[in-house]
């Protein structure tokens, strides 16, 4: 039995939990398009090279605390002159979409947001993880895993995730960006502050992008 995931741990789990030896680890494939690799749009978004950009993809829930970003961002000097530019991407969700209005436009003083509303393609996709220098993923779910570590890891930028849980485990063990305490907008507006502060942006190496290739996707299916 195969368990397509970010790391082994699931399998090693499920083995313990029915005693048994039967499932066994699919590393998640991450990778560009063959023929596209992306591109930076800074220029066509009008973001200035000295800007930092902290992107926020997918689909928008409750449990991914993008209201705790924005909540974050109101927290923010307003009068601070190098501002954070967020961007959102992705499909604002109904359960949050009245609030997350709300906070937006009341964030919008403290930082340069950019709402990519809606589904976006691989290739927007790849141009935005190309442009950005953090990926905000502060998830409040512990148990939750995504696929956005992945490629965060393959285009070699930073991750913002929440210390323990799956997500905050692949972190510290892949060395894949950087910790919260935890998933409140007080520490994620600490961040948001260090990081514009803190020269150069870190990146993280690609032994995590190495070790989940389409390659090695196939020969677990094929070869084993």
């Amino acid at each position: 039995i195969f368990l397509m995931c970010n790391d082994s741990a699931s399998a090693h789990y499920f083995n313990r939990l029915f005693h048994t030896t039967k499932f066994r680890y699919m590393p998640d494939p991450v990778g560009a398009l063959p023929d596209y690799q992306g591109r930076d749009i800074r220029e066509e978004l009008g973001i200035s090279r000295s800007e930092k950009v902290f992107l926020h993809p997918g689909s928008m829930y409750g449990y991914k605390n993008t209201l705790g970003i924005l909540r974050a961002l109101c927290l923010m000097d307003e009068k601070r002159a190098d501002k954070p530019v967020v961007i959102f991407a992705g499909q604002v969700r109904d359960g949050i979409r009245e609030e997350f209005n709300r906070l937006y436009q009341k964030a919008s003083s403290h930082g340069r947001l950019f709402l990519l509303q809606g589904y976006l393609p691989f290739e927007r996709m790849a141009d935005l993880f190309v442009t950005c220098d953090y990926v905000l993923i502060p998830y409040s779910v512990k148990g939750q895993s995504s696929g956005i570590v992945g490629h965060a890891a393959y285009y070699g930028k930073p991750v913002v995730a929440v210390k323990g849980g799956v997500i905050g485990k692949m972190v510290r063990q892949w060395q894949l960006g950087y910790l919260l305490e935890d998933d409140s907008e007080t520490s994620i507006c600490r961040f948001l502050d260090e990081a514009l502060d803190r020269m150069p942006v870190s990146t993280v190496g690609n032994t995590y992008a190495e070790e989940h290739t389409i390659q090695k996707f196939y020969h677990t299916v094929f070869d084993d």
